[in-house]
């Protein structure tokens, strides 16, 4: 199996990975885009199954994620002990603000962007030269638009409508100005909430000049990406 990087966690993760075919041990690494609840939820099942003699790993878990990770994860393990400890294996949990490191054969690069102050977003180079971008939550920001630049494919949150301007998120125009500047080869729309679930957001985005490919992600769906014509 190639190298598989789960990014974020929310509730019920678990229960999509295993419908995917994909359970804890096969995971090279864990990312975290920010420390809020639906983003982590389901970090505690995944760990208590890493626990498991069945799931026994040989490499050490690294989770990487923004300050304030290790203390989370300290406190949950305060509480639950040593069953929120892998078998056979360590767990480290990797604080990131900026920088690249790498899962497997996965080339990461990492930056801040606008939601929260342990929030990050990821830019991933597999073996093949494909990229993909996943920004979590965030406002439109320059480090977004960096992590995005002419990638494959960038996986953005769409959690507010136009009409509403709070910080801190993504509505479809900011993603439209977004995709312009960046100039992603595709988009894929996620986190959304019942506002914006009700929307036709590859409609909206091109009535806000955007002619990039967008698609609404679904519970089990998967996108092959063509690697780079060399």
């Amino acid at each position: 199996m190639d190298s598989v990087l789960l990014m974020d966690c929310g509730s019920g993760t678990l229960q999509r990975m295993a419908r995917s075919g994909v359970v804890p041990v096969d995971l090279a690494g864990i990312f975290i885009s920010h420390a809020h609840l639906d983003h982590i939820g389901d970090l505690t099942a995944i760990l208590f199954m890493l626990h498991l003699p069945e799931q026994e790993r040989a490499d050490d878990l690294l989770i990487h994620a923004g300050p304030g990770m290790g203390k989370i994860l300290e406190g949950l393990q305060g509480v639950f002990g040593e069953w929120l400890t892998p078998s056979g294996c360590a767990l480290h949990a990797l604080e990131h603000q900026e920088g690249r490191f790498e899962v497997g054969e996965l080339l990461c690069e990492v930056r801040p962007v606008q939601h929260h102050s342990s929030s990050i977003g990821i830019r991933v180079r597999g073996a093949d030269g494909c990229t993909v971008a996943y920004l979590g939550d965030t406002d439109l920001c320059d480090e977004a638009v960096e992590l995005c630049r002419g990638v494959d494919l960038a996986i953005m949150e769409c959690s507010l409508t136009d009409d509403d301007d709070r910080p801190g998120h993504l509505n479809p125009k900011r993603i439209a100005e977004l995709a312009r500047r960046a100039k992603p080869e595709g988009l894929l729309i996620s986190h959304l909430y019942p506002e914006t679930a009700e929307l036709d957001i590859p409609a909206l985005l091109e009535s806000h000049g955007c002619r990039i490919p967008a698609a609404v992600a679904f519970d089990g769906m998967g996108i092959a990406i063509d690697p780079p014509a060399h």
